[in-house]
């Protein structure tokens, strides 16, 4: 089965190489090897992103195909890929608990992709207990800067300001190398439960998630959730117990769903 990722030709540099600093081609990667082994000639899996150039050609192309299966995994693309979405016969979200305005017509379902950012898994002995935050500060760069006040932490982030961020592999060691990793979501995935892929990466580094009280609004992941007045002693405890903090993250990881996206793909092409 086939994919295709709009605009992966924003991700090269002046050299002609990919630079993944959001997790894009990552992204596209791992759903490229979930559908390696499904036939399914009458369909393909588009997966959002800015813009590259004319997309009436991606249109005509689509339009031979029976199944439309768009993967929204940023809101930008509402505004960026509206004419896609639209015609598309599937749109793949990350609200599990509830549905996104889009029309009746299409058949919308939670993707499992950021289930997918579990699949590698990358243990590094003897992290520190620094804690540590990654990505865009969009809305809440207060928020996300007082819980870092609260504890000892690092962060890689990219504000108006400046942008320290790493290719995503080097931020992905970053995560291994310590023991909490801060999962504070943009004020609209707030507001419609939208899950992340950072909390399942952080679990496939062997780094604690820890999660703001208003991510994940309907609860999906059934964890432990903090806020910028409890951050404090919710680390304090697990730096008082090993076996807590190891029985925690063992939980958190069994709980992972990694054949979601796989399943939800093979059922709508009826493979």
């Amino acid at each position: 089965m086939i994919a295709y990722k709009i605009g992966l030709s924003k991700y090269l540099d002046s050299n002609g190489d990919l630079i993944d600093k959001n997790s894009g081609v990552y992204e596209y990667k791992l759903i490229l090897n979930e559908l390696a082994e499904i036939e399914a000639p009458d369909s393909i899996v588009v997966i959002n992103g800015k813009k590259d150039g004319d997309t009436e050609e991606l249109k005509r192309f689509l339009k031979k195909f029976k199944n439309i299966i768009f993967i929204l995994s940023d809101p930008i693309a509402f505004d960026e890929n509206k004419d896609i979405i639209e015609m598309s016969t599937h749109v793949l979200h990350q609200c599990p608990m509830s549905n996104l305005d889009l029309p009746q017509n299409i058949d919308q379902r939670y993707s499992y992709v950021p289930e997918l950012f579990y699949k590698e898994d990358l243990f590094i002995p003897g992290n520190n207990n620094k804690l540590l935050f990654g990505g865009g500060v969009r809305d809440n760069e207060a928020k996300i800067y007082k819980y870092l006040s609260m504890v000892p932490s690092d962060n890689l982030i990219k504000s108006n300001d400046f942008d320290n961020r790493l290719p995503y592999n080097e931020y992905k060691r970053e995560v291994a190398k310590r023991k909490y990793n801060l999962i504070v979501a943009r004020k609209m995935y707030e507001r419609i439960g939208w899950i992340t892929a950072r909390y399942f990466e952080t679990l496939a580094c062997h780094s604690l998630p820890v999660v703001d009280e208003e991510y994940d609004k309907y609860d999906w992941l059934n964890c432990i959730k903090v806020n910028t007045k409890t951050v404090k002693s919710f680390i304090q405890r697990m730096e008082h117990s090993d076996d807590l903090y190891d029985a925690l993250l063992i939980s958190y990881r069994e709980n992972v769903d990694t054949k979601g996206f796989y399943n939800t793909i093979k059922n709508i092409v009826g493979g």
